[in-house]
């Protein structure tokens, strides 16, 4: 398997960041999770089943694995709640380190929104925790953080 070691500042085995088709078929998952909570959305309203920092994480975690760039109007959109409310979801997972933010070089009104490498490998792991995944690297990564 062909991955990317992005080391972190400890060093964490989760760091690896994945560069070949397991990536794109844990993105399916992240997908499906998206699709599954639409679903559940139209069953039961779009507001008994917020989770705007989760609906935020799997949408950056599929662009990331799909090599997309995400802006911030977008990402409010994948949010699936009022602007003013992803937006606070957005400056709370910066600020907990899990998403960052690039200015947009063309237009520097305009900022992007990228899950951190960490984070996309927690992310990883997780899916390929709840997926049955068994490739070496996600066996590694699979087990949860203490502490």
């Amino acid at each position: 398997m062909d991955s990317i070691s992005r080391e972190g500042g400890d060093g964490d085995r989760r760091s690896k960041i994945f560069t070949d088709g397991e990536g794109s078929n844990l993105a399916l998952v992240a997908r499906r999770l998206l699709k599954e909570s639409d679903l559940r959305g139209a069953f039961f309203g779009p507001a008994s089943f917020s989770d705007p920092a989760w609906h935020i994480l799997l949408d950056l975690f599929v662009a990331a694995a799909e090599r997309k760039r995400v802006s911030v109007s977008s990402l409010c959109v994948a949010a699936r709640v009022p602007s003013s409310t992803a937006l606070r979801w957005i400056k709370h997972l910066t600020d907990a380190g899990l998403i960052g933010r690039t200015a947009d070089h063309e237009d520097r009104r305009r900022f992007f929104i990228h899950i951190e490498p960490q984070a996309f490998a927690d992310m990883a792991a997780y899916l390929a925790r709840i997926s049955g995944g068994t490739s070496p690297v996600t066996q590694e990564m699979a087990a949860p953080r203490q502490g």
